[in-house]
């Protein structure tokens, strides 16, 4: 039963969460594509490891098991007998985690590959305008979500605020002043549809694949 009940068990995050919970709400798209390539890049680096700790694992599951046939002293034979149990357990779990880490990437590449073409080209001159946007957009959020909760700005708002290009600072300032403003950008929390991940399944086996090129 316990293994029934361990089936059910997922040990880092759900889909869900990491449509809406770590890549949507970066805001921008731009901000997004970079999220869902930074958790990607973790996975990859993740996997990678854990696939050698496997075959590490499997080569030290062999030695203690050599062990325990070879040593005639009961001692050593009884620790490497105990060390062969450790090593398989933990080899179930390293599958474990490897099964979950890669359910990880493969939804991440999908959100990456959904993203880039509304990216486009990263060019250094894009970036540095995508970078402007997607600040300009999270200090814009910060000011709204100060206005809602405590009815002022905060102190690291208006620090950060400081630290942007005049043109930015303009604009922002202009758009959340009056309330009418205001009230735009609760509409905008309440009836966006964020939803761009829903058809995202048809690229699972295109995620698949780059997973066997690791």
């Amino acid at each position: 039963m316990l293994k029934e009940l361990l089936k059910d068990h997922r040990c880092f995050h759900s889909e869900f969460q990491q449509d809406y919970f770590i890549t949507i709400k970066q805001g921008t798209k731009y901000a997004q594509y970079k999220q869902a390539l930074r958790e990607l890049y973790k996975r990859l680096g993740a996997l990678r490891e854990a696939k050698c700790n496997r075959e590490k694992l499997l080569i030290e599951i062999e030695e203690q098991k050599s062990l325990t046939r070879r040593w005639f002293n009961k001692f050593k034979r009884g620790y490497a007998a105990i060390e062969y149990r450790r090593k398989v357990m933990q080899l179930e779990e390293c599958d474990r985690a490897i099964k979950d880490t890669e359910r990880e990437f493969i939804r991440f590449y999908q959100q990456a590959m959904v993203l880039k073409p509304q990216v486009g080209e990263l060019t250094e001159e894009r970036i540095g305008q995508l970078e402007e946007e997607m600040f300009t957009f999270r200090l814009k959020e910060m000011m709204i979500s100060d206005w809602m909760c405590l009815g002022r700005y905060s102190p690291q708002t208006h620090e950060l605020l400081h630290s942007l290009p005049l043109p930015a600072r303009l604009q922002i300032i202009a758009e959340t002043q009056t309330p009418e403003d205001q009230r735009i950008i609760v509409e905008y929390y309440t009836t966006e549809n964020r939803n761009h991940f829903a058809d995202i399944g048809k690229l699972e086996l295109e995620a698949e694949q780059c997973l066997l090129e690791l």
